[in-house]
């Protein structure tokens, strides 16, 4: 059993959730993502979205189309908005299209994709 002291503490520190899921936004999501964009002071997205929830809570969304963010300005979601544009972008490459392209994942693909040369192959004979 957590202490009441370190219960807060889990939920007040960057990273303390226990379950994060990105997932395409539905009909369903709407009036939470008009909500959220309002406390963040922010237009909702336009067309389709991919949305975050932390511990079943939604905490941002973007719009794939434009790359329009929101995100609750209460919560750590850093880290969750930078997952939210890589998975936006690679959906954009996926699909062809270069129609969202974060700043931080812009070139980011380029640089993790890693093919070791055949000189770099570790031999296992022992030799």
């Amino acid at each position: 059993m957590l202490s009441i002291r370190s219960r807060r503490a889990r939920l007040c520190r960057p990273g303390g959730y226990d379950r994060i899921a990105i997932r395409h936004a539905g009909p369903e999501d709407e009036q939470q993502i008009r909500a959220l964009a309002a406390l963040d002071g922010r237009e909702t997205p336009d067309g389709p979205k991919l949305i975050a929830e932390a511990d079943g809570h939604l905490v941002a969304a973007i719009g794939l189309a434009g790359g329009e963010l929101v995100a609750d300005p209460f919560q750590w979601t850093g880290g969750i908005v930078g997952l939210l544009e890589m998975r936006a972008a690679q959906l954009a490459q996926y699909r062809g299209s270069s129609a969202y392209q974060s700043p931080s994942t812009r070139n980011s693909f380029q640089s993790a994709r890693f093919a070791p040369s055949s000189s770099s192959a570790v031999s296992m004979s022992g030799t």
